[in-house]
């Protein structure tokens, strides 16, 4: 086996570090350097970045620019996309992702036509990245069933679809198009949908299609604290029974 030191060859280097710190966020670089001998400061190299950027340029870094996330799923590079979805790049790479998440992440942060297709193909992106990100965690792995009908009557049918939904914790995640923001019919029908998921013990989280790549991070808090809540709630009523 090699013993590998500070004289040893670059390649010699990443081969030993690469599998020590792969997929980690908590490792910073402090310094680069290129396959043509350039070096220097990160801090520097950002800093010209977002000089560049401050001129009008864009900024095109590969994917693996940023530890952690998957080579093969290429970020856009312009900086409004960067700003709106800074937070949740970072928390999925926090979490941990995939190319399967990141390219279903990157199509439900597309901007799609505002007519009735359009907000189809929003909720449906949507739909999908959440219920694969709810699927890759371990805290909420299995517990979230998607386009369950529920055996409530609602609407004059027999029971009652909702987008996702757990079961166990009672709780209930339903994603509305852009069509709901300015649509009374639509909002007096969410709100009695609403008001019987209560009647029959279900917490109802809504949230808007366009939210869920952009506030994946805030989502994500919300049903982890609902989670644990309930689990508590639960616990405390098997105390007071005597179980």
């Amino acid at each position: 086996m090699e013993i590998v030191n500070n004289l040893s060859s670059s390649e010699a280097k990443i081969i030993l570090f690469r599998p020590l710190f792969s997929g980690r966020t908590d490792v910073y670089p402090k310094r680069y350097e290129t396959k043509h001998g350039h070096s220097g400061l990160i801090r520097m190299f950002e800093r010209r970045c977002k000089g560049y950027e401050a001129l009008g340029y864009s900024i095109n870094l590969p994917a693996s620019a940023i530890p952690g996330w998957p080579a093969d799923v290429p970020l856009p590079s312009e900086p409004s996309w960067k700003n709106t979805y800074a937070a949740s790049v970072r928390r999925l790479v926090r979490d941990g992702i995939d190319s399967r998440l990141g390219n279903l992440f990157l199509h439900a942060a597309r901007h799609f036509p505002e007519d009735a297709q359009g907000t189809a193909k929003a909720r449906s992106s949507s739909e999908a990245f959440l219920f694969r990100r709810l699927e890759t965690l371990s805290e909420t792995r299995g517990k979230f069933k998607l386009n369950i009908k529920l055996p409530i009557p609602f609407g004059g049918f027999p029971d009652m679809e909702v987008d996702l939904s757990c079961k166990e914790a009672g709780i209930v995640i339903e994603i509305d198009g852009r069509q709901h923001l300015n649509n009374p019919t639509a909002y007096r029908r969410d709100r009695t949908k609403d008001l019987l998921l209560q009647e029959h013990g279900w917490i109802v989280i809504r949230c808007l299609a366009d939210d869920i790549a952009e506030k994946i991070d805030e989502l994500l808090d919300d049903v982890m604290r609902l989670l644990a809540g309930r689990d508590h709630y639960r616990e405390r009523g098997r105390s007071s029974c005597g179980y």
